[in-house]
């Protein structure tokens, strides 16, 4: 459906804001021309809404590289994603956008009116689009919005002008913009018939679920039941549930497993999948540049795509039977027969519903550990940096410090099925690195909640007792004393810096102040902001008083201050240089011609003929592999494959 425009502001440079209105004409030909001039630079908010809208409302060739995003550049200062919240976040006085009443009174079309009740049902004619005529109070309140919305825009952009995006920022921004504008496949046919099954299987699950606790199946009666049967459970979040089926058996472990069935969110996703794709079967629109206001990492949109449910072992290998089994249109009685209820398999379809086109193959690579490796770089770990170098793997080297048995013994258990202690190695390895503790039960509003690694040990299927996560922990910071070392640098150079003691270097880091922000500068001349930074006592997660960096942070499209520590700021530079390696190979794998159609955590995907499936992969790997010029002696490695499916291993 082609977009209509209804009201269009803009201004040249600090001129003042002009509007068109295309019920009374064409748009001005000096708007035309400096819209289409390759020599004029043009500005929005949300830059692919305006474009998008632009390109085919007039059906104007507009190049993205003549545009710039204010809110791009905002997002990636950690500020705010809504004008009206960055304007607040930045001091200045913004006009509150109108209510979604006036918005809609002039962009969706009235609904036409029934004439009496007698069959068959008369409809009068379709009324006309709500306009200037009639409703000339609402539409000078939209006229004054859409100035307003300039002028906040502009003052933005000026307020941010100490701060412009780099360079290679810009060509992140522009390359994340075309990965969305070419989408990825899906297959269309499957996620509709996925959808149907889901909603045609669910009232029987929820039925069942009733029966057995004698209530409503909704989270108050079930938690009350499984109580009052013996399983305490603080909540039913999936992690406490995961964690309590382990050991459940009987009704217990029913009421548990179909709760996880009914209250699963991937059931939505195929609905979503097919409201995001287009008439080519393209997925599109799914990343945000800058998503994660704290780190740089790009966020997901529509279907979130980093969020896609992993399908547990037994599942995954039973896939490809559904889908074939689906496309013969088997019955939902003996769907159910062969894999259970719907929603257990089905969530282990949602990713392979990402599928090549036609002689077509995804080539994808994901990079190893990277947040391990990058951690043990930026502190100057050498037990870390040692592990890559030898080229073992991280987890079982610790499992086999921890036990105080040989590493290949660690690999021999797991070759043979018995993956308990590289599991730990595992758990502690991606728990420990940013000051996480043991943990234990602790008790929020009057209930029990489990934390640190032994809530972190939950969530793999693993229960960990106080005492074995107080020595994990001991002996994890025993061998890296390095990085205990580099949060306490962090956070003594990050304290120094906000009370006014100039330029402070950790290694390949440095924090300076700048205007509002105190400015954590990274190795690839990127920065992280943390706006209005201030040290104020506040209690310690053990409730113990200590001083600590409290800042502003973006939390959707609003402004909230929150507090960090030492072991904080290692995660946010660790996972923000991981990004900034991702897209290093992002933009290496652009230039060799290797079109991305997805990045998700740590991991590119493109499409290619079959023919050129080999070469691709060769090609994707030296990219992702290749070591930026700004990280010297930073070890990398992928692990790439060529599918024909959308997965994880």
């Amino acid at each position: 459906m082609t977009p209509n425009i209804v009201l269009f502001a803009y201004a040249f440079d600090g001129d003042a804001v002009q509007l068109w209105e295309p019920a009374t004409g064409a748009p001005p030909a000096d708007l035309v021309v400096a819209l289409t001039s390759p020599s004029i630079l043009k500005r929005a908010w949300n830059v692919p809404f305006d474009r998008e809208v632009l390109v085919h409302a007039l059906g104007l060739h507009l190049p993205l590289n003549q545009w710039e995003d204010v809110m791009a550049q905002a997002a990636g200062l950690g500020l705010p994603q809504g004008l009206a919240a960055c304007g607040s976040a930045l001091g200045l006085k913004v006009l509150k956008a109108p209510g979604r009443e006036l918005l809609r009174l002039f962009s969706e079309h009235p609904v036409p009116k029934r004439i009496g009740s007698a069959a068959p049902m008369l409809i009068e004619a379709p009324p006309p689009w709500n306009n200037r005529a009639s409703h000339p109070t609402e539409w000078m309140e939209l006229r004054s919005y859409a100035v307003g919305d300039i002028e906040a825009m502009r003052a933005i952009h000026t307020a941010l002008t100490p701060w412009p995006m780099t360079a290679t920022e810009r060509r992140v921004w522009l390359a994340n913009y075309e990965i969305n504008e070419r989408g990825v496949p899906i297959d269309r046919e499957f996620a509709a018939a996925a959808d149907q099954l889901l909603v045609r299987s669910e009232p029987a699950l929820k039925v069942r679920l009733s029966e057995l606790i004698g209530g409503k199946p909704t989270r108050g009666p079930v938690l009350e039941w499984l109580r009052a049967n013996g399983c305490e459970l603080a909540d039913l979040r999936r992690d406490t549930v995961v964690g309590a089926a382990l050991s459940a058996t009987g009704d217990i472990a029913e009421v548990l497993d179909l709760w996880s069935a009914t209250s699963k969110r991937s059931a939505s996703k195929f609905r979503r999948m097919l409201d995001s794709t287009g008439d080519d079967g393209l997925l599109r629109q799914q990343f945000v540049y800058c998503g994660a206001s704290r780190t740089g990492r790009f966020a997901g949109k529509g279907v979130q795509l980093q969020n896609l449910p992993r399908a547990p072992q037994h599942l995954a290998k039973r896939v490809e039977a559904m889908f074939a089994a689906v496309r013969r249109r088997a019955p939902l009685v003996a769907l159910t027969d062969t894999f259970g209820h719907m929603q257990g398999i089905l969530s282990a379809c949602v990713r392979p519903t990402l599928r090549a086109e036609p002689g077509m193959l995804f080539v994808s690579c994901d990079l190893t550990a990277i947040e391990n490796r990058v951690l043990g770089w930026l502190a100057g770990d050498a037990a870390t940096n040692d592990v890559f170098a030898r080229k073992l793997d991280p987890y079982a080297d610790f499992a086999a410090a921890h036990y105080g048995v040989p590493y290949e013994q660690v690999l021999t258990e797991k070759n043979a099925g018995d993956v308990t202690k590289r599991t730990m190695g595992k758990i502690a390895v991606l728990a420990c690195g940013f000051g996480m503790g043991p943990g234990g039960v602790k008790i929020v509003n009057g209930k029990a909640t489990l934390t640190g690694l032994v809530a972190s040990a939950l969530r793999f299927g693993v229960r960990m007792s106080e005492p074995f996560a107080i020595g994990v922990v001991g002996n994890w910071r025993k061998i890296h004393h390095a990085t205990v070392a580099f949060w306490r640098d962090l956070e003594a150079a990050a304290f120094r810096c906000v009370r006014g003691e100039g330029v402070q270097e950790v290694g390949y880091l440095r924090f300076e102040m700048s205007g509002m922000f105190l400015r954590l500068v990274l190795p690839s001349g990127r920065a992280l902001s943390y706006a209005d930074p201030e040290l104020k006592m506040a209690n310690t997660s053990r409730g113990k008083p200590r001083l600590q960096l409290h800042y502003h942070r973006a939390l959707g499209k609003s402004w909230v201050e929150t507090k960090t520590y030492g072991g904080s700021l290692a995660e946010n530079v660790t996972q923000a240089v991981a990004r900034d390696v991702l897209v290093h190979g992002m933009l290496l794998a652009e230039d060799a011609q290797l079109a991305i159609r997805l990045h998700v955590h740590d991991e590119l995907l493109t499409q290619v003929p079959e023919v050129q499936a080999d070469a691709a992969l060769t090609t994707l790997k030296q990219c992702m592999d290749t070591t930026p010029e700004w990280a010297p002696g930073l070890m990398l490695d992928s692990e790439g494959k060529v599918s024909r499916a959308f997965s994880k291993d």
